[in-house]
Formats: C-alpha cells, structure tokens, sequence
C-alpha cells in the first residue's frame, strides 16, 4: 500500500470514528445533543461548507460558538436535563441570539483579522518606506551625490 493510500485510509477511519462518537452522543445524550446542535447550528453549517484547509472559519465559529452555548448547557445538566427542558432553551431567543452572536463574533475575526495584519503590515512597510527615503535624500545631498 502506497504512502497516499494509507493516509486516505486513516483519513477514512478517522471520519468513520467521528461519525462513531457523534451517534452515540446523539443516542445516549439526546437533550444534550438536540440543544448543541440547535446553538451551534451557524458553526455546523460553515463546517460542512467550508473547502479550505483545516477549515479556519469554522473552528473559530465552533469555538466562539461554544462559549456562547455553555451557559445553556449547564443550565440543561444542572436543572431536569430532559427533552422538554433541551428544547425550551433551544427555542428561547435569548439562548439563540448568544450564541449565534458569538458565532458572527467568530467569523468577523476569522475573516477581518487577517485583512487588519495585511493592512498593519502594509502601513508598516511604507512608514518604513518613507523614512528610507528620506535617510536617502538626506544622504545624497550630504555628500553631493
């Protein structure tokens, strides 16, 4: 077995465990699993849609995601912990809007930090750019050149 093949293989493996342990938290949590995916459901979508290496975008939504569903999460595992209880606090809009805020949260720094480096650092080359210059103009007119 070539090189490449056996890393489509433990490519497969992996996606089959993944797919594996998502089942048995969807059967043997249901409540849990209904309300996280209601929350997360933003990060979810970016994470099947998105092409791009390592899938940046999504893993910035699913973490800010995160931490905007984990006050809904305690209150499912400290209160009933029920199906009942699960999909009030996936209905509640308040529930909703932390969470899929902190996912527009995470997309925003996903996609604008790397356009705010680039303009930093463009700004930093051309500051630098001028006082080259000028150490050049200064310069050349020291020594008559």
């Amino acid at each position: 077995m070539s090189a490449a093949g056996a890393a489509a293989s433990v490519g497969r493996g992996r996606v089959y465990l993944q797919g594996l342990a998502c089942g048995a938290v969807a059967a043997l949590a249901t409540p849990t699993a209904l309300l996280g995916s209601a929350l997360l459901l933003p990060a979810l979508l970016a994470w099947f849609a998105e092409g791009a290496t390592g899938r940046p975008l999504a893993r910035a939504m699913l973490l800010f995601g995160a931490a905007g569903a984990l006050p809904s999460l305690a209150a499912l595992w400290g209160g009933a912990g029920d199906l009942r209880a699960a999909l009030d606090a996936a209905l509640d809009l308040h529930n909703l809007a932390l969470a899929w805020a902190a996912q527009a949260a995470g997309w925003l720094l996903a996609e604008g930090l790397p356009v705010a480096g680039r303009l930093a650092v463009s700004a930093g080359v051309a500051r630098r750019s001028r006082q080259l210059r000028a150490e050049r103009a200064r310069l050349s007119e020291e020594w008559s050149l």
